[in-house]
Formats: structure tokens, C-alpha cells, sequence
């Protein structure tokens, strides 16, 4: 089969190659990709595949793309409610289900995880074998773009229960990429009073599609911009901020308009250390959460939402191209000209 391989660590460098077909398992499935989503981690890993591969602990050659949707077609023996033809999704983390974190409904955190598309061979392919139990089908009708963005909508189903987000509330949400927008729309769905997503002039068209959404949007570049966001923030209901840009100003400005008793939870991960005030965020009791991937529970909520905003999330694809024309793809992300990009051996279908 045909599939996007980065053999070595050098920077921005992959090849679309022949590699074997999946082998599966009893327990498995073989699912035929028809998306698999550029998610911010893969744009990171193309650039400086070091880092990001001695940080997950990832051995080249690495066949990536972790958010990914198609047909299944292949049913392992042990496998009774899946079949031949569904359209389906998949988790792409492999909790191992013995580690304290998994028996402590935990899983999200759990010791021994191995994810496809870092460790497992991913989804920038024909083909990929995952676990039955990680795989979620939809209907059948729903585009296969639209259901790949299972897994970053799973991050922001998993931000907003990880907050403990209550009806009525009001929701911060700062850096406007598909993360951000995705904890937006889920905020939407448990209940907020209002979600304001706040990005850089420079996301005009990300900040756009907010709106299109049902979204409000603010522009801070500079210290007036945040303090007029701050006066317009309701003080009398809960406020929570949500950090998804991964930018050192982005996550000094979320502490700042974070309020009193206030959370802010970090899911963008900047590439160096960031100082905070500490004496603001005690002297506050303000919350800094740490929030990373998701858990099943995550997972069964986020298709019950792609079943039903199905259109609101197709405004997040820009585009679906081939595998080959990845290094262009990649550049529109770099350049924020795009939100969404889906790669697929078979950009047609």
C-alpha cells in the first residue's frame, strides 16, 4: 500500500513510498482511509521530528497521521459488532488497561499507550489495523472528512469535562486553530451562556469561521486589545479560559484573564519554557489545569456530536489533498491559511 514515511529526524522531509499491508489481529480491524486530519503535532513532528520523537519516545521510520475516518475492510475473527462497508473513526490511543490510571478511570493519563501514528503505523496511508474496541462507527452518510475530526473533537470534549464546565458559564478560548474552534463548538454543546475565541490579526480566517459557527471572536495583539476583551468578559457567572494556541503570550494572557477562583486549562504546548506569575495566580486562587488527549467516555460524546453538527464541522476542512502534495499542505498551516487539512492516498473519494 501507499503511505507518507518519515524514515529519519531531518526537518521537513517525507516520502509517499510502498510499504506492506497491515497485518491484524483477531481482535482487530482493517480500516480503508479516505481522510486522515494534519493535526498540529504532525506539523511539529515534520519540522523538528527530534524533539517531538524523543519527547513521545518515537523510533524512525515513522508512518504518522493519528485522525483519521474511512470504510472498514477487514473484520477480525473475534470481532461481532463490526462489519464489512461501515463508515467508522478511531481512537488512536492504546490504553492498556492495568496501569493505575486506566483502573482509576484515568485512561487518558495511562502508563503504557502506545498511539498510532507514533508508534503504531498511522493513518496517512490506504490502510491501518486498529483495535475493535477503539473504533466508533457513524452514518453512513456523514462525509469521511468530517468524521476524521473525531479525535481533535474528542480533546475538546475531553477540555470541557476536565474543567468541570457548567450550563450558564461563560468560555475563553484563546488561539482560533481547529483545536481551539473544536473546544468552542463543545463548549456550545454543554451549555455555555457565551464562547468567545480570541486569536491574532493574522487569524482572520480562522476567526471567520468562529463566527460562522455561532462563535463570538476577539483580536488581541497587543495590551489594549486584552484589556478591552477583560471589560467585556461577565463577571457574575463562572468564567473559564481555555489556552489552545501553544504561544508564551497566549498563555500569559489566558492566566491574566483568567478571574478570580478562575481555571485556565493548557492544551497548546509551547516549544520552550514559559515564566508565569506565580504570586497572581495564588494570591487569585486562580486554577492552572493541565489537560492532555482523551478517554472513551471522551470518544462516545464526540461522534454523538459529529451526528449532529455535522455541517458546522465541515466549515473547519480547508481542503482534502493527496499524500503527495503533503510538503504544500503543511506550508498552508504554517502560514495560517488553512484549518483543517485532510490527507488521503485516494483525495477523491
Amino acid at each position: 500500500m501507499l503511505a507518507l514515511v518519515k524514515e529519519s529526524s531531518k526537518p521537513r522531509e517525507a516520502a509517499v513510498s510502498e510499504v506492506p499491508d497491515p497485518q491484524p489481529g483477531d481482535d482487530d480491524v482493517v480500516i480503508a482511509i479516505e481522510a486522515c486530519g494534519i493535526c498540529g503535532s504532525d506539523l511539529t513532528f515534520y519540522d523538528d521530528p527530534e524533539s517531538l520523537a524523543k519527547e513521545l519516545g518515537i523510533t524512525f521510520p515513522v508512518l504518522f497521521g493519528h485522525e483519521f475516518a474511512g470504510r472498514i475492510a477487514y473484520v477480525g475473527a473475534n470481532v461481532a459488532d463490526l462489519a464489512v462497508g461501515d463508515l467508522v473513526t478511531a481512537n488512536p490511543h492504546l490504553f492498556c488497561g492495568v496501569c493505575r490510571f486506566c483502573r482509576d478511570d484515568r485512561p487518558e493519563i495511562c502508563e503504557n499507550r502506545p498511539i498510532i501514528g507514533w508508534h503504531r503505523p498511522g493513518g496517512f496511508a490506504e490502510l491501518v489495523a486498529v483495535r475493535a474496541s477503539n473504533v466508533y462507527p457513524l452514518s453512513p452518510a456523514i462525509p469521511a472528512t468530517v468524521a476524521a475530526l473525531g479525535e481533535p473533537l474528542a480533546v475538546g470534549v475531553h477540555a470541557v469535562r476536565r474543567a468541570d464546565f457548567e450550563p450558564g458559564s461563560v468560555a475563553l478560548v484563546i488561539g482560533p486553530g481547529p483545536i481551539g474552534l473544536l473546544i468552542g463548538l463543545a463548549c456550545q454543546e454543554a451549555g455555555a451562556k457565551r464562547v468567545v475565541v480570541a486569536g491574532l490579526g493574522a487569524d482572520a480566517m480562522r476567526l471567520d469561521v468562529a463566527r460562522a459557527i455561532g462563535l463570538e471572536t476577539a483580536v488581541i495583539g497587543d495590551p489594549a486589545s486584552v484589556g478591552r476583551l477583560n471589560e467585556s468578559l461577565e463577571r457574575d457567572v463562572s468564567v473559564t479560559v481555555f489556552e489552545a494556541s501553544g504561544a508564551p503570550d497566549g498563555i500569559r494572557t489566558a492566566l491574566e484573564l483568567a478571574p478570580k477562583d478562575g481555571k485556565v486549562l493548557v492544551l497548546g504546548i509551547p516549544h520552550d519554557l514559559v515564566p508565569i506569575n506565580i504570586a497572581a495566580l495564588a494570591f487569585a486562587e486562580k486554577q492552572l489545569i493541565g489537560c492532555r488527549g482523551f478517554a472513551p467516555r471522551d470518544w462516545t460524546r464526540s461522534v454523538e456530536i459529529i451526528e449532529r453538527r455535522t455541517e458546522d464541522l465541515g466549515r473547519l476542512v480547508t481542503s482534502k489533498l493527496p499524500l503527495a502534495d503533503h510538503d504544500a499542505a503543511f506550508q498552508s498551516l504554517r502560514e495560517r491559511t488553512a484549518i483543517k487539512i485532510m490527507l488521503s492516498a485516494k483525495p477523491h473519494s
